[in-house]
């Protein structure tokens, strides 16, 4: 990027190893939209996957899903826009379309597995999250109703007790 600031897909790619594969979303949109800026630097194909990559940086599935369904639909050799739209499908709750993308997606590549699609660590469905947020929302709510006396008597850290205290 600091030979050539123009690059597009570098700032693409960049953004991509921070929002996509590490899930570091807010350290990827930078990148992501710097390449998108620069669209008329990048493929017709290249800015249909910085959109799609955008929209997952911005936590927007629903709109990924869209924009890999265009992606296979315009460029239906393109196996990683198929492993990728099995993988925000499951991660959305719908195994079984997840699994019947994977299957055209074989059928372009006969050499990947199935496994190939779901081996890019385990983000929890959507559902899971949603879970997993009101769970931790009422044992917040929970803390925050204990007296003085029953914190200081959990045995916590310092830093953590005099935190709840303040709550």
């Amino acid at each position: 990027i600091s030979i050539d600031p123009q690059f597009a897909m570098a700032h693409a790619r960049i953004g991509y190893a921070y929002a996509v594969t590490d899930f570091l979303p807010e350290r990827g949109r930078p990148y992501l939209d710097h390449a998108f800026r620069l669209e008329s630097h990048l493929t017709a194909k290249d800015r249909r996957y910085v959109a799609a990559w955008r929209h997952i940086a911005r936590l927007d599935y629903e709109g990924a899903v869209r924009a890999f369904r265009e992606i296979v639909a315009a460029y239906p050799l393109e196996t990683e826009a198929y492993w990728r739209l099995a993988r925000l499908l499951y991660g959305e709750d719908q195994p079984q379309e997840a699994v019947d993308v994977i299957r055209r997606g074989l059928l372009v590549d006969p050499t990947k597995s199935e496994h190939d699609a779901f081996d890019y660590g385990d983000r929890p469905s959507k559902s899971q999250r949603k879970r997993d947020s009101t769970a931790a929302q009422d044992l917040g709510a929970q803390v925050a109703e204990l007296s003085r006396d029953k914190i200081e008597s959990l045995g916590l850290p310092e830093k953590l007790q005099d935190a709840l205290i303040e709550t």
